[in-house]
């Protein structure tokens, strides 16, 4: 068994997260869903596991992707003979380490991840940055903390050549100047040995992530926008950081007032037909929506909107999608994410748009 160090986890960081058709439904945010049938059946199944990172101390304002990160390594228990769990649900909580729960307003994201080295190396940079998801990458960001899978569907993970994996947090502060508190974050993940998925028909769900970019002359109008200030934060609106014309960002500025960012997802990064089962947006503060275009019809494939808090940086909730029936994606067609954000501040904001399939594979071609 190879162990997974945590290098390994903070490496990542830096890339960069049956019985069908008896229920489904809509996820906005961390909405509780209705028991079914099927839940009845899986429930005695079930193994849930439990994990708090250490504490991590917040002292000043943290813009995306600068706060604190905090890691916990862990093991997935299963049967002996066993090698493959399936994951139905991936829940975070944001704790106060001396209050109890406290604001998602300090989720950055979280990621529960691991690689069992069945892919070249480098698809983990992949899959991190716009294409197949590497062995393990589950994501959780502020406004969506409750990943649960539809009835019958889940995403598999072969554990024979991994003995540990790993949760991946980091902290943002967008709204307090003073402050001195120390928040943990507890993930729950509810799993399927291989044999009780088997039991009930579990169909595999494979993640694909689509980012919206934003390209160097969107950022020269930004810049030009905004006399070339910069948000204290990881985004640049300097167009000379980019490697010529062509090049693109996916953490970029918005200006004050509403911007619209439309980026090509090209043939191929969806690497098989299939049906969208599930869909998880990440997007930051002031995020109005992200839909997927299908450039070949015009038509809309889902589009999810976010819910700001009316006086905060902070993203209340994000619209996800959960079906058992689906919605057909094709491999070979192009398709367009379109991104809107509305800044009601005086100031550049940071920005990200991202859009994660769960795909399970078609038996035949979906009709068109």
């Amino acid at each position: 068994m190879k162990l997974v160090t945590l290098q390994t986890f903070t490496v990542l960081s830096i890339l960069l997260c049956p019985l069908v058709g008896i229920g489904s439904e809509s996820l906005p945010g961390s909405t509780a869903r209705a028991a079914s049938d099927y839940d009845r059946l899986e429930a005695p199944l079930l193994r849930t596991k439990q994990v708090t990172t250490p504490a991590i101390r917040l002292t000043q304002r943290y813009p995306s992707m600068q706060g604190p990160k905090s890691i916990k390594s862990f093991q997935l228990e299963t049967e002996p003979d066993n090698t493959r769990v399936w994951i139905r649900r991936y829940k975070i909580d944001v704790l106060d380490a001396m209050a109890g729960f406290e604001s998602t307003e300090f989720l950055c994201h979280a990621w529960l991840m691991a690689d069992s080295g069945l892919r070249p190396a480098e698809s983990a940079h992949r899959g991190a940055r716009g294409g197949r998801d590497p062995s393990l990458f589950l994501t959780i960001s502020q406004g969506f903390e409750d990943m649960h899978f539809p009835d019958g569907f889940a995403v598999e993970f072969d554990t024979s050549d991994v003995s540990r994996v790993g949760l991946l947090t980091m902290a943002v502060n967008n709204n307090h100047d003073e402050i001195d508190k120390e928040i943990q974050f507890r993930a729950t993940i509810d799993y399927l040995d291989d044999p009780d998925a088997q039991k009930l028909g579990i169909k595999p769900l494979t993640g694909f992530q689509l980012h919206a970019h934003q390209t160097a002359r969107e950022a020269r109008l930004v810049q030009h926008h905004t006399g070339g200030s910069q948000h204290a934060g990881h985004a640049s609106s300097d167009p000379s950081s980019s490697q010529g014309a062509a090049a693109t960002r996916d953490h970029w500025l918005v200006p004050p007032g509403r911007q619209v960012v439309r980026s090509e997802v090209k043939a191929g990064v969806i690497q098989f037909d299939g049906m969208i089962h599930f869909i998880k947006i990440h997007l930051h503060p002031y995020g109005e929506s992200l839909a997927l275009i299908d450039t070949a019809t015009g038509e809309e494939v889902w589009k999810g909107y976010a819910n700001n808090h009316p006086e905060q940086a902070h993203l209340l909730s994000v619209d996800s999608y959960s079906d058992t029936s689906g919605i057909p994606i094709h491999s070979d067609r192009v398709y367009e994410l379109i991104t809107v954000y509305d800044n009601p501040t005086d100031q550049p904001i940071d920005a990200m748009a991202v859009m994660r399939l769960y795909v399970h594979p078609a038996i035949s071609p979906p009709p068109s």
